[in-house]
């Protein structure tokens, strides 16, 4: 796996020579934020299936964190890339999960090298998810022709998979929506229906137990009867899906769909791309268990 330490993530020098010294990465270091997205694309010009990461500080991401998320984002082969922040006190935390939406992976200092590890291979879990899901939609025709409306329900990650591939194939633009479908089928799962909190997802990377701990309440008999929902409509110029999951949802009052705004919701990164990149709006409904986006084309 290939990791970028951008402006030394505000690592010591012992916690750096920790990072260096693992054999299953390939560490390059920058202070220029050019040069650290050359770097990424050069791997990727280089290796068929490139594993990536970048690595900053919380004070990095105060400074150019926008500007560099919005870089990755423009340049399709980064589009997913995963950013893992180091925090160095909880005050920046709080701030930075506030402002970014909970759209990074979080590595709190003191750190063991198992955490770097758990937190860098959930990374590249979530990666390779989402470079799986864009293969899957540019080798298949649709299996469903000309379908415009229909219900769907799924239980788990292989079915929020296969029925993101699936409806999106019969939209205009597949590739675009299919991975911003995905991610929400997979929050409704996760957040929803499994109940895991933004803060213990966080808490589960970082002891590297998360998915033991999404296998343990998959299998909990209040939850193994649960489905999500998902109603799918198709105009001449736009697409409108409406995800319903059973969960306990949050407080809708204080989230403004239109845009990313500053909340502390269990958002992930790719929650944050889908509303950038695969949907003109987003909108979270009743109690917040249900989710109505659309896309026009």
């Amino acid at each position: 796996m290939t990791v970028v330490i951008f402006k030394n993530a505000g690592l010591s020098p012992e916690e750096l020579d920790i990072v260096l010294g693992e054999d299953w990465l390939r560490v390059k270091q920058t202070d220029n934020m050019k040069e650290a997205i050359d770097m990424l694309l050069d791997t990727c010009s280089r290796e068929q299936e490139p594993k990536l990461a970048i690595l900053l500080s919380d004070q990095s991401l105060h400074e150019v964190g926008h500007q560099l998320i919005r870089q990755l984002d423009e340049t399709k082969v980064l589009r997913t890339v995963p950013l893992v922040v180091v925090i160095d006190d909880e005050e920046s935390y709080d701030r930075l999960r506030k402002e970014y939406s909970g759209s990074l992976y979080w590595l709190h200092k003191p750190f063991r090298m198992i955490s770097l590890t758990s937190i860098l291979n959930s990374a590249l879990e979530d990666y390779l998810q989402r470079k799986k899901l864009r293969h899957e939609v540019k080798s298949r025709e649709s299996v469903i022709g000309y379908i415009q409306k229909g219900t769907f329900r799924l239980k788990n990650f292989p079915d929020a998979e296969k029925t993101a591939t699936m409806l999106s194939l019969s939209c205009p633009e597949p590739d675009r929506i299919a991975l911003g479908l995905f991610e929400l089928l997979a929050n409704a799962i996760e957040h929803g229906n499994l109940g895991i909190t933004f803060d213990e997802k966080r808490r589960f990377l970082e002891t590297g137990t998360y998915r033991e701990e999404l296998d343990r309440r998959m299998a909990l008999p209040e939850n193994r009867d649960k489905f999500v929902e998902v109603e799918f409509e198709l105009t001449n110029n736009e697409v409108v899906f409406r995800i319903t999951d059973q969960g306990n949802g949050f407080d809708v009052e204080n989230y403004i769909s239109a845009k990313i705004e500053p909340t502390p919701l269990p958002l992930g990164r790719g929650i944050a791309l889908a509303r950038e990149t695969s949907f003109d709006t987003l909108e979270y409904l009743g109690k917040g268990n249900i989710v109505r986006a659309t896309a026009r084309f």
